[in-house]
């Protein structure tokens, strides 16, 4: 679609918004925040080895956003007055205050001493508070006196729309950390966290969390000292470790959120009159689990850290196992006659595992001049799977299951297109869509074998036609970064990437007349089936051809990328000229974040 048309005025009408025409011609959403924060903090060292520290920290946050419409009118060919554009009529002005307050108390006392020259004892206790108030409050008005002065106060609106939201929530917590290592050999550290929140009802508020990690330094053995000059570092690692997690879920703050235990019963305008005036309502509460908790995260890992040529070569491997049990999902479906959604609960369990490998090789070369670092990193994680999932009695393949991943994704498999009208009128499409199938259409293949394309009763013993086509999870994150310096300048470069990644562009940018007439993406019209391009890319093109439409493994794209994150190039002045400036250092640079991305 063009901008304007060819008498100038901005072209789109109806339900298609020329996004030029709104900047243009309506109004404006300015949004101004301001974001504090005040750290004060005490360190106390009574004695020797022992150390005390609190620190208390405060946030407000406050943030006013006032977005506006003015309509304006829609014109057609040779500028013809059409109506007024819908979506930015009538005239109104939305004015949104938010106001949040964080605070934080931490203390904490460590001791640390080393005992007979080989044992080291290092001890944490300490203490954490949290607290959040959330204030949101949104007014709306329309039909505006003068919608070019947009103002709260200036509106013949008959029902103006307040809105407010004010709530709270806490945290609070103790820890503890205790390490021990011996002669730079053996490492222990054992930790526990025993936290509390104001979203989950009594009883249920608490939770302990704990955790052990276990170290050994081979490199440190006396059947090692043959390696010495070599071998700076080899240690094994073995840890376990538990987590908790109570975040609300999206959508901002609200008393569902923040208080999910509590049962409230929403209100709004009746849908009759009580005495010439719109009624108030106040609905039946939904239900609530009176059972839920936290969700905790369970991660089981071992590593290996290494280190060669006195730390000029180091490096880690680690391979981890992750559970997350008890997440707070919907809950198993219940019968009809209840008249309301079942509860939420923990009631989903999920596991993954994967590794992170890293490697970097620093030296100087040139008489020391050249300084240089290169690193490397891959990393990767297997697609998250489903072991416990109460709300799919049936395993519909739409929804979770137990031996499901996430992001695991069902379609069909293209055959190519079929060549001719009464090939594709031959076969039984009808559960994909009812239209007359043609030439060019796309050919799925009859996976069942029962004559007919169709979803069976899509479940996991019954998906009809489909199967599991791919899984949308990225896989095989890579880094790489490189550091020289050389005589005051200085180089660094950061490449980060993916190197597997199937994706689905179920969009309108992707197919043809996908929402309205103007949805053509550049790439189908010119690679859509013709009969005289019948080895084309996209189907025939056409309105509502949403059979072509169907999840389907031809049209999964390789999604792998590598960035040029960041490349910095810059100069330190000497120290000599500084010192004569009277400044302490000098540096210039000049650098770039997210230069190129390269693509199969």
């Amino acid at each position: 679609m063009p901008v304007r048309n060819p008498d100038g005025n901005y072209a789109g009408q109806g339900n298609y918004s020329n996004p030029v025409a709104i900047n243009a011609l309506s109004g404006r959403d300015i949004d101004q925040q301001n974001d504090f924060w005040s750290t004060a903090r005490i360190i106390l060292k009574p004695v020797k080895h022992l150390s005390i520290t609190a620190d208390y920290t405060w946030n407000s946050f406050t943030e006013f956003e006032k977005a506006n419409l003015i309509p304006f009118n829609e014109y057609g060919v040779n500028g013809a007055f059409l109506d007024i554009f819908p979506w930015t009529n009538p005239s109104q002005v939305t004015e949104t205050k938010r106001n949040y307050v964080y605070k934080v108390i931490n203390a904490y006392a460590t001791y640390e001493n080393t005992f007979a020259r080989d044992h080291y004892v290092k001890a944490l206790v300490g203490y954490n508070q949290e607290y959040n108030r959330y204030h949101v409050d949104t007014s709306l008005v329309k039909n505006l006196i003068d919608p070019s002065f947009p103002a709260l106060g200036l509106n013949n609106d008959p029902k103006p729309t307040v809105r407010e939201t004010e709530t709270e929530s806490a945290l609070v917590g103790t820890f503890t950390r205790l390490n021990y290592i011996y002669k730079r050999k053996y490492l222990l550290e054992l930790d526990g966290r025993y936290d509390g929140t104001s979203r989950y009802q009594p009883g249920n508020r608490y939770v302990f969390s704990p955790s052990a990690s276990a170290g050994w330094n081979i490199a440190e053995e006396s059947f090692m000292e043959n390696t010495r000059g070599v071998l700076d570092v080899l240690k094994l690692r073995l840890s376990y470790g538990q987590l908790p997690d109570q975040l609300p879920p999206a959508g901002g703050p609200s008393a569902r959120n923040q208080y999910p235990y509590i049962a409230t019963m929403p209100s709004g305008t009746a849908s009759y009159l009580i005495n010439g005036q719109p009624g108030i309502a106040i609905y039946t509460p939904g239900l609530v689990s009176p059972n839920f908790t936290w969700e905790k995260v369970r991660t089981r890992n071992i590593g290996l850290d290494y280190s060669f040529l006195h730390d000029r070569l180091n490096g880690s491997f680690d391979y981890f196992l992750t559970q997350i049990k008890d997440i707070l999902v919907a809950g198993p479906q219940l019968p009809a006659v209840l008249g309301t959604p079942a509860p939420a609960g923990n009631f989903a369990d999920v596991k993954s595992h994967g590794y992170e490998f890293s490697i970097n090789y620093r030296d100087k070369a040139l008489d020391g001049q050249l300084s240089y670092s290169l690193t490397f990193t891959l990393a990767n994680s297997s697609n998250v799977e489903v072991t416990r999932y109460q709300n799919n009695p049936t395993n519909r393949i739409a929804d979770f299951y137990p031996g499901t991943h996430i992001n695991d994704l069902w379609g069909f498999h293209n055959k190519g297109f079929y060549a001719s009208d009464a090939e594709a009128q031959a076969v039984n499409n009808s559960a994909l869509s009812g239209y007359k199938w043609l030439a060019g259409d796309i050919k799925y293949e009859d996976v069942n074998k029962d004559g007919k394309i169709d979803y069976g009763n899509g479940t996991r013993t019954n998906p009809g036609d489909q199967t599991l086509i791919a899984n949308t999870t990225p896989h095989n994150r890579v880094g790489f970064s490189l550091n020289l310096g050389y005589k005051g300048f200085d180089l660094t470069t950061f490449l980060q990437g993916v190197l597997k990644h199937d994706f689905y562009p179920n969009e309108y940018i992707f197919y043809s007349f996908r929402d309205d007439e103007y949805s053509i993406p550049s790439q189908f019209a010119t690679d859509y089936w013709t009969p005289t391009h019948t080895n084309a890319f996209f189907p025939r093109m056409g309105f509502a051809r949403g059979g072509n439409e169907q999840a389907q493994d031809k049209y999964i794209l390789n999604a792998a990328y590598l960035r040029v994150k960041q490349l910095s190039l810059g100069y330190t002045v000497p120290r000599a000229v500084t010192t004569r400036m009277k400044l302490q250092s000098l540096r210039f640079y000049v650098t770039g974040q997210n230069l190129f991305t390269f693509t199969p």
